[in-house]
């Protein structure tokens, strides 16, 4: 499970990262010229800074979903869940939606879902080890 939740966390960071750059050298990835098509808004300014936006804020909260499974923090992963959820929900809800005009974004509802099980798994998983905030003497 950690490598899936590690996995689908740090591959975001390619598309992620492909956003920040995309509008400024024209990058498509996959053939998602459509896609692109479909989710700008208009005019080149309101492009760059949008997809520039985007990306940035999905590769860091992609590293920190990483951060938070390679040092086991489950405290970090359970508060990262409440951002898997919504994303997985408008993946699924907006699909259909996307598929019709063009896009499809299949691919993302299938990384997310990982994300949202493994992490899950990893957030809740009892090591055996009793957790308290109070300092024993």
């Amino acid at each position: 499970m950690k490598n899936i939740a590690i996995f689908s966390s740090a591959f975001i960071v390619v598309p992620a990262g492909r956003d920040i750059v995309a509008p400024l050298y024209g990058l498509p990835l996959l053939d998602d010229g459509k896609m692109l098509q479909l989710m700008n808004p208009q005019g080149k300014d309101a492009q760059t800074m949008m997809w520039g936006l985007w990306g940035i804020n999905h590769v860091f909260v992609s590293i920190l979903k990483v951060i938070a499974v390679r040092e086991n923090n489950q405290r970090l992963m359970k508060m990262l869940l409440c951002t898997v959820v919504p994303t997985l929900y408008f993946l699924v809800a907006g699909n259909a939606g996307m598929k019709k005009a063009g896009g499809d974004m299949t691919g993302f509802v299938i990384i997310i879902a990982l994300q949202l099980v493994s992490l899950t798994y990893l957030a809740f998983k009892s090591d055996g080890r009793r957790r308290s905030s109070r300092k024993t003497r």
